[in-house]
Parts: structure tokens; sequence; C-alpha cells
């Protein structure tokens, strides 16, 4: 009806992308790619265009999160932050390490959690040493909240991603003593069995 009354007036509008991004449409990408290199949107309509483009590895894909990465204002960086998760470590290292060292606390905790992986590859001692930081920032963080089963489940998955395999068990199994039907730590937990050879407590 808008559009009959009003032919000429119609420019489009940041809603259309990112209603295409969360509904998975073939169009979507390239429309959240435009939307995030506009720098006249808001910086929340930016960053949350950067973080539906995870997993789409579109040509401009790369540069856009690089770009976003580096950007001045927060709320882009953290969408990009999620944008990288279905990157390989080594990639999410090369673009995002830097944020270990980011202002904001939130970046830095964020930064830790999808960098946590590297902690098993070989780093330099300096590189080690900020990432162990962050990590340890980011486990603070979940522990302000650990009477609920979802900082818990947090927990389990950065202690399982820095290879404390019993410290990720006991949070995992935390989080189902207090709400026994909260799927995340009860799928993490089966993970963790079936991740260190114990099938058959996987499967129970």
């Amino acid at each position: 009806e808008i559009r009959k009354r009003f032919p000429d007036q119609r420019a489009p509008h940041y809603g259309e992308a990112i209603a295409a991004g969360r509904a998975r449409e073939p169009h979507g990408p390239a429309m959240l790619l435009d939307v995030a290199k506009d720098v006249s949107q808001p910086a929340i309509v930016r960053g949350t265009a950067l973080s539906l483009l995870r997993g789409a590895g579109s040509g401009d894909f790369t540069e856009a999160m690089r770009a976003g990465l580096r950007d001045p204002d927060p709320l882009i960086r953290q969408g990009a932050l999620v944008g990288i998760g279905d990157l390989g470590i080594n990639e999410r290292w090369r673009l995002a390490g830097h944020l270990l060292d980011d202002e904001l606390r939130s970046i830095r905790i964020d930064a830790a959690m999808a960098l946590a992986p590297m902690l098993g590859n070989d780093l330099r001692q300096a590189e080690r040493e900020n990432l162990q930081r962050a990590v340890r920032e980011y486990i603070e963080t979940q522990q302000l909240n650990a009477d609920r089963p979802e900082a818990l489940t947090n927990l389990g998955g950065i202690y399982a991603m820095s290879g404390n395999h019993a410290g990720a068990e006991e949070s995992l199994r935390m989080a189902i003593d207090l709400e026994p039907g909260w799927l995340p730590a009860l799928l993490n937990l089966a993970d963790l069995y079936r991740s260190t050879g114990r099938d058959p407590e996987a499967r129970e």
C-alpha cells in the first residue's frame, strides 16, 4: 500500500537486509555487506549486519570483517567478532588477535572466547600470556553469574577449549544440577565425553 501511494519515495531500508540475513535468504549476504559498509547507518545496525554474515564467506566477507574488527565503535567490533565465528582458528587469530588488548572488557572477553582454541597451538610467550589473561577475564565474568546454568555452561565451554576437561565436566554437571533439563549443558557434556573417548557416557 505504501509503495502504491508513494511510488517514488521508497528508499531501501536496513531492516530488509537484516530480515534476509536472519532468514538465510540467498541474497542476504550481499545486502548485509552493503549495510555493514554504509557508514551512514547506526553502529548497532552495522554491527548486527556483520554478526549475521557469520558463515557467509562471500566475496568481500574478509575485508568487511577486517574493517569491522578495527572500527572505532565497539558495537561494530563486537558484531564482527560474532561474524568471524565460523572461520578457522588461525584465520580468527590473524583478524582479531589485537582485540585481546581492546580498551573495553566486553570486547576482550568476547575475543577470548573466540580465540581460546589457540591455546593448543604454538604461540610466542607474549601472545600466550595475553590470551591467557583475556581468558581469565572471561572466566571471572562468568563466575559472577555462576548461579545460572548459562554461565556454568559458558565456563564448561571455555575450560574445554583450554584443555581443562575436568573443569569443563564439573561446570557442566553443576549446570545440569541447577536445571536438569538444560539442553546446552547436556549436549556439551555429551560432546565432551565423546571427544575424550567416553562414548558410553556420551550416549547416556
